[in-house]
């Protein structure tokens, strides 16, 4: 499974971080798939409990169930840190995927991670129990993995997306594309594409304009 999650990955036309595609990541961590390994990463319960933990780590939501609480990425993520046995602690503890991206506490190292919501961009969040035990350089681990599964689904219904540089951007920019480069008086905007699992904009095109020194975007209208 980390194998096949890190071919999946993909470096975005630009920022810092690579992407797993949101269809991939459904693709290779799903129930089905996550069912038979874990007796091996949840000790002591049974048959049961174990079912249990996989309809709650990889929900199957109704069609329109788009708020539906799931671990799939804080596994994903685990899995690629090496260290899936800890998920138990995150389900046990409620640090869905929803809660991502933890925050770093304090600025020097090592630190501690936290959860970022109904905080102030200066106010530390608590440290997460769940991590009390881990070693300093797989915490670190943790923070910078946990931006590949964050890449943002572009969607009409949502007017602000809440963004650090570290979150990816699922541009891409094929080779061979002809160029879309435009410059002006006040910089340059270049025409890049969406992942196609990453936008649902049926009165748009899977088209942006990126400015590539700010990281920022605007839709161009559908014709």
């Amino acid at each position: 499974m980390e194998k096949s999650l890190r071919r999946k990955s993909k470096k975005p036309y630009s920022g810092l971080e690579y992407y797993i595609p949101i269809n991939s990541l459904e693709a290779i961590v799903n129930r089905d798939t996550i069912r038979p390994i874990l007796p091996a990463l949840v000790k002591n319960v049974d048959e049961k409990e174990l079912d249990a933990y996989a309809d709650v780590i990889c929900p199957i939501p109704a069609v329109d169930d788009e708020l539906s609480i799931s671990y799939r990425k804080v596994l994903a993520i685990l899995i690629l840190i090496k260290k899936p046995d800890k998920i138990g602690d995150f389900v046990n503890d409620n640090i869905s995927d929803d809660k991502l991206p933890l925050r770093q506490i304090g600025k020097e190292r090592p630190f501690k991670l936290g959860i970022t919501e109904k905080l102030g961009p200066d106010l530390d969040p608590a440290p997460l129990a769940c991590f009390d035990k881990w070693e300093d350089n797989d915490i670190e681990s943790f923070h910078t993995k946990q931006y590949e599964m964050l890449a943002p689904i572009f969607s009409r219904e949502v007017d602000h997306y809440e963004m650090t540089v570290r979150h990816p951007l699922p541009y891409t920019k094929e080779p061979g594309q002809p160029s879309r480069d435009m410059e002006g008086g006040s910089g340059k905007v270049t025409g890049v594409r969406v992942h196609p699992a990453h936008y649902s904009l049926p009165l748009y095109t899977a088209s942006l304009w990126f400015f590539p020194g700010l990281d920022t975007c605007s839709l161009t209208p559908g014709r």
